[in-house]
């Protein structure tokens, strides 16, 4: 978020807006756990957008975002029991 600001805000209006941000959602940990299945998650090509998708899912997250937009999360990716 920090690089796809830089183009419209100096780098310290950047670091307030992420400030604010994180003051509004839940931030998701990244962890061991999360980077092995990422690791072990061949339905993404994209490693980063894996990595938030396994947070995503640690959290029941409903969405998801992507630099062209959200998407819904697959509720077969939550584990069951």
């Amino acid at each position: 978020m920090f690089y796809i600001l830089r183009k419209d805000f100096n780098p310290d209006e950047r670091r307030n807006f992420i400030k604010d941000l994180c003051n509004i959602f839940y931030i998701s940990n990244l962890d061991e756990k999360k980077v092995v299945a990422a690791l072990d998650n061949y339905g993404f090509t994209d490693f980063e957008d894996c990595l938030q998708e396994e947070s995503a899912v640690e959290v029941v997250a409903d969405y998801n975002t992507k630099s062209k937009g959200f998407y819904k999360i697959k509720s077969e990716s939550y584990p069951t029991g």
